[in-house]
């Protein structure tokens, strides 16, 4: 695989290289510079203890508010007909990947999301596909879907740091929003 890193000394050809260890560190600090964009620049980002806790913990967790988006959207189905079929199901790539667990007081003491399936196996299509429905999602025009599609992004970035993992999805989050 050959990856473009920049124009030569003379500027009239470009450079390449095969150096994987070269590309991951490029990339590594390109994603750095992102992540801090993000927390620095982003209003959505600046919380407080409680409000992080909560996302957690409580009434109004992530998972209990996906939860009951999913509800909403099954109810509305004659208002949001690109979320839903007339059969009631949900037709949203994103929110069929999102599971949503509840704390169980045993072994789970907190609510959590986690993905239908490793974000790590995803190929490109996948992620395209999940990518555009999240969007879908923070451009809706029914309000209760963009709120609860943020605090969604929110979540996401908040238990991964934009990191890769088995059940991290911000990297699902259009590159718009982040921004």
């Amino acid at each position: 695989m050959r990856t473009f890193v920049g124009p030569s000394e003379d500027d009239s050809m470009y450079q390449y290289t095969n150096d994987q260890e070269f590309v991951t560190q490029i990339n590594r600090a390109l994603e750095s510079v992102v992540r801090a964009r993000i927390s620095a620049n982003s209003e959505a980002f600046t919380i407080e203890g409680d409000e992080l806790y909560n996302m957690f913990v409580g009434s109004g967790t992530a998972c209990k508010n996906l939860n009951s988006l999913k509800r909403y959207i099954i109810s509305n189905k004659d208002q949001l007909p690109t979320l839903v079929n007339q059969d009631g199901v949900i037709k949203n790539a994103l929110l069929n990947y999102l599971q949503e667990y509840s704390a169980d007081g045993t072994n789970h003491q907190i609510d959590r999301i986690v993905l239908a399936n490793s974000s790590m196996n995803n190929d490109r299509y996948t992620e395209s596909i999940l990518i555009s429905a999240f969007d879908e999602l923070l451009t809706s025009e029914d309000e209760y879907v963009r709120d609860v599609a943020e605090s969604l992004a929110r979540y996401a970035y908040f238990t991964s740091y934009d990191n890769r993992g088995v059940n991290s999805f911000f990297h699902l989050v259009p590159m718009w929003w982040k921004i």
